[in-house]
């Protein structure tokens, strides 16, 4: 927009847009405060879960490693207390020792049930291969007798050096994980076990929360048959923050990692964070009638503007708008606002109406005189020689006789929808429609020339609604038919569209083909090198190709190319490629 002088450009805005939009500021506002509080409260309170969680798995682990040091501490004590373990382990005989190792059986039956944490002791001698035990329940039998094959296994190979001695080791037997303890006193090897299940089954406040306790070794692994033991854990990102875990069942869980100082592995709680987040909903709730009532406000108060403040502003521009195009006896109508800004403000406006309206008779005419030079200077633009010989054809025909009047009805009517479209004062129409006066100027030239002229259409379909300016193509057939059209010869005029991409974007590739003389070479050099200069080496013949090519340059810059050139075995070529632009 071009400004004089010292004026500037004034940015506007709508009064009832701009209530509108505070307004909906403000309750955007609302609802980002409303989530964001939600969103904190519910930060803490699993903060607040997950730290009274890690506390709960630290005491325990603190309290179990204590119990299992004591049952260290016993062992190694029950081995120098009782002489009958150093007696069995010094014979290769067993039936010399029998009564040692009856009195040994006694005494792990005896101390079993001091420790509520482990399943079973046992004993081994490996020189006389002496495996004595004692267990809680028959469930403990598989560990027991695994316990009891593997020492034996590695004592029969000379292997005894293997056994971890050094800590407590995980091992599945039968579907049950278990924890070993092995120590090795002088030439014997006393241990102990506990099940895993067992060990966290103590965990009262994680099931309350209807949560899953597991040991995990280092690699992430549960040492649990449960829903999560086809998971693999990250623990190391997991040991100081909590972290959010989500099963392939979509139930999402708080994770709780704490390191064990008994062994080499780690607790891992998995909690249900709906059933941690069930103490927000009475919060939820709170926000929820929050919004009820926000949103009450807000309509109420929408209503409140649009009745007495909006509705006079909207009955104000309309009568501006309507003002704008053209209708200088609108005025604003009575309205029922008590509002006196208003009343004044409608009353100013009204009078100024009646002002403008003693001034209009002249501005009109001028507006009149100004329409029909710009008129006249359209229709000069019409190719006369085609509007004489259209005319001199309907003449012919009106003076026929009758069998000539459906004909003549229906190049009057397509003459009609020429003129309408080449005098229109768009700048830009969907391809469609150019090519559809294209085939009613065709059809025109039919009637003047029948049986001699050919127009063949190829358009791509995705082409159809792309944007061009009007005449874009129907200026090249007018030019075309006007200086090749001869009775007597045929002629063929053809029109191809397609769409192709170049460098990612889509563009439209037109082309106009007709077998008339063509292009000679000097023609064709000036065409293609001086359009841009308005070369004098080009005469009357080609004004209508300059014109498009000048049309395609002020539109679309140096973004449109055109190309000529001659068809083989036909005549003029004629290539425009222009960015594809929907006209919807």
């Amino acid at each position: 927009m071009k400004v004089k002088n010292n004026e500037s450009v004034r940015l506007t805005y709508s009064f009832r847009h701009r209530i509108f939009l505070i307004v909906a500021l403000i309750f955007i506002s609302f609802l980002l405060i409303i989530g964001w509080l939600s969103s904190y409260f519910t930060t803490i309170l699993r903060e607040k879960s997950y730290n009274n969680i890690k506390d709960t798995l630290q005491l325990y682990n603190n309290q179990l490693s204590e119990n299992l040091e004591d049952i260290d501490i016993y062992l190694f004590e029950m081995n120098y207390n009782s002489s009958d373990i150093s007696m069995i382990n010094t014979q290769k005989d067993v039936s010399r020792v029998y009564n040692n190792i009856m009195r040994v059986k006694d005494l792990l039956d005896y101390s079993l049930p001091s420790f509520s944490e482990i399943g079973g002791i046992f004993v081994y001698a490996p020189r006389n291969d002496t495996y004595i035990q004692s267990y809680k329940q028959t469930e403990n039998a598989p560990v027991s007798n695994y316990i009891r094959d593997y020492l034996r296994k590695l004592n029969s190979g000379g292997e005894m050096d293997q056994v971890n001695t050094d800590t407590w080791f995980s091992q599945e037997v039968k579907s049950s994980y278990y924890l070993i303890r092995i120590i090795k006193i002088d030439n014997s090897y006393i241990g102990t076990w506990a099940n895993v299940n067992e060990l966290t089954s103590t965990f009262q406040s994680v099931s309350d929360l209807k949560g899953n306790v597991m040991y995990v070794d280092s690699n992430g692994m549960p040492l649990s048959e449960n829903e999560f033991s086809n998971y693999t854990f990250n623990i190391e990102a997991n040991l100081n923050n909590y972290s959010i875990f989500k099963p392939k069942d979509g139930v999402k869980c708080l994770m709780v990692t704490n390191e064990i100082n008994y062994c080499d592995y780690y607790l891992v709680a998995l909690i249900p964070l709906k059933n941690i987040d069930i103490d927000l909903y009475a919060i939820y709730e709170v926000f929820f009638i929050l919004i009820l009532v926000i949103v009450v406000l807000v309509i109420s108060l929408m209503i409140s503007v649009n009745k007495f403040l909006s509705k006079p502003i909207l009955l104000l521009e309309n009568a501006a708008t309507s003002i704008h195009a053209g209708n200088f006896d609108t005025k604003v109508p009575a309205d029922d606002s008590n509002c006196r800004e208003i009343i004044q403000i409608d009353t100013a406006f009204n009078n100024m109406i009646d002002e403008i309206q003693n001034l209009r008779i002249d501005v009109y005419e001028e507006k009149i005189s100004k329409s029909q030079i710009e008129l006249q200077y359209l229709k000069s633009q019409i190719a006369p020689h085609f509007l004489i010989n259209c005319l001199f054809s309907i003449s012919s025909l009106a003076d026929s006789n009758s069998e000539n009047h459906e004909i003549l009805q229906k190049m009057v009517a397509t003459l009609s929808d020429h003129l309408r479209y080449t005098l229109s004062d768009r700048t830009k129409v969907p391809l469609e429609e150019e090519l559809s006066h294209i085939y009613n100027y065709i059809e025109l030239t039919k009637l003047r020339f029948p049986g001699y002229l050919t127009y063949t259409a190829k358009i791509a379909p995705e082409t159809k609604d792309a944007s061009v300016f009007p005449l874009i193509l129907l200026m090249l057939t007018e030019n075309t038919i006007k200086y090749n059209m001869v009775m007597g010869e045929p002629l063929l005029v053809s029109i191809t569209s397609e769409m192709i991409v170049e460098n990612g974007e889509p563009w439209v590739h037109m082309i106009h083909i007709d077998s008339g003389d063509g292009f000679d070479s000097d023609t064709l050099t000036a065409l293609s090198d001086s359009l841009d200069r308005n070369s004098s080496h080009l005469d009357g013949r080609h004004l209508g190709i300059r014109n498009v090519a000048k049309r395609l340059e002020l539109v679309h810059g140096e973004a449109a190319t055109i190309h000529f050139s001659n068809e083989p075995g036909l005549g003029a070529r004629i290539d425009i490629e222009i960015p594809y632009a929907s006209f919807s």
